[in-house]
């Protein structure tokens, strides 16, 4: 089972969204996937509830049934809460796979994660490379002078920048209904559902490189 873990030490960055709609994402491909909300908000939780019976299952995961669930999983979406730092951090890092840091373009959350990305690049885990880590640049308004900035920013750090997701209204229609875009015909939703072939390309370590996309 690989673990993949949604970080950031700032609230409101859209780890629920990216964790949902991952889960959906590899789900649909035929992958075996769980989902664990450990956010005390519970978004992931009222998603997964109310996602419907015919789609691609995803399995709720909690502490108590993690043990047992854990030889029947090809992929656990964790979705952490903000604020962890430290040994705590340390230790999410360690039992992680993959770790992805989603950032939004504002000014002062970008000053945030720099702080963060300090703490996750001290890790032992992301040292030895037993748990890679990845940014995305979440809620984006593409052609803006702070997304420039955003993107020049984690263009600039010595960790993998995956993809961009725009700010649409899609991911709130299909969040209230317990779906993900990946649930949803390609013909609506094609641009949201390329950035995340990049993402899931990343997480399945296939042969996706920035520079194969652009080609």
């Amino acid at each position: 089972m690989q673990t993949v873990s949604l970080l950031n030490s700032k609230g409101g960055c859209g780890k629920s969204t990216i964790a949902t709609n991952l889960a959906s994402y590899l789900a649909n491909g035929g992958a075996r996937v769980g989902l664990m909300d450990l956010d005390p908000q519970g978004s992931s939780t009222t998603w997964l509830k109310a996602r419907p019976g015919m789609l691609p299952r995803i399995q709720q995961v909690d502490e108590e049934n993690l043990q047992q669930l854990h030889q029947e999983l090809d992929y656990l979406v964790v979705d952490f809460p903000s604020g962890i730092r430290g040994p705590k951090l340390a230790r999410v890092l360690d039992q992680s796979n993959f770790c992805i840091i989603p950032v939004l373009p504002s000014p002062h959350d970008i000053r945030a994660v720099g702080a963060f990305l300090r703490d996750v690049l001290r890790s032992p885990a992301v040292g030895n490379g037993r748990c890679q880590l990845s940014v995305i640049a979440n809620r984006v308004k593409l052609h803006t002078l702070v997304y420039q900035s955003l993107e020049n920013f984690l263009s600039r750090l010595d960790i993998p920048f995956i993809s961009t997701f725009r700010e649409t209204q899609n991911y709130v229609r299909t969040a209230a209904h317990g779906l993900g875009v990946a649930d949803m015909p390609r013909t609506q939703l094609s641009t949201d559902l390329d950035e995340w072939r990049k993402l899931v390309g990343w997480v399945k370590q296939e042969s996706y490189s920035l520079e194969r996309e652009a080609v």
